[in-house]
């Protein structure tokens, strides 16, 4: 680890620390504003359907959702972020940024290369994202004593 912390110096400057820095701000504000508004609005959409009150299905339902929703925004940022992140740096760059590069991986490989890695994402995400929102709306009833 320590030799690695040396040779991105000493080969990038320490830049180097921060290639890629723009994609995962991007990414985290994308991830972040869909996966909060699909489960609220699923959430909400199920309870509409099934009649019920709120409880562990309508959470449970939006949890998922909102994990498939994560998954299918972000994948296209973590496949930019990883090429951006793993090009040669100076005059052998191939992107010049996150646009120029989901366009060249568009038209060498297709529209769904941008998807590489979703299953994956999505096995990582909806159990993460079911945790987190019953632990999240658990805690509003408790300290709160309200329902989200």
């Amino acid at each position: 680890m320590f030799d690695a912390f040396k040779r991105i110096v000493a080969e990038e400057g320490i830049a180097g620390y921060y290639r890629g820095l723009g994609p995962s701000v991007a990414r985290a504000a994308v991830i972040n504003g869909c996966g909060i508004a699909s489960y609220d609005h699923t959430k909400q959409l199920t309870l509409k359907i099934t009649g019920s009150k709120e409880g562990l299905f309508a959470r449970v339902i939006g949890s998922l959702i909102s994990g498939l929703v994560s998954a299918l925004v972000s994948t296209p940022f973590d496949v930019v972020k990883t090429r951006l992140a793993n090009q040669p740096q100076g005059a052998n760059r191939v992107y010049n940024g996150m646009v120029d590069c989901a366009m060249k991986t568009v038209r060498s490989e297709g529209l769904l290369s941008l998807y590489k890695g979703f299953t994956p994402a999505y096995a990582r995400l909806a159990p993460w994202q079911l945790v987190f929102f019953l632990v999240f709306e658990q805690m509003n009833e408790v300290v709160f004593g309200t329902m989200l």
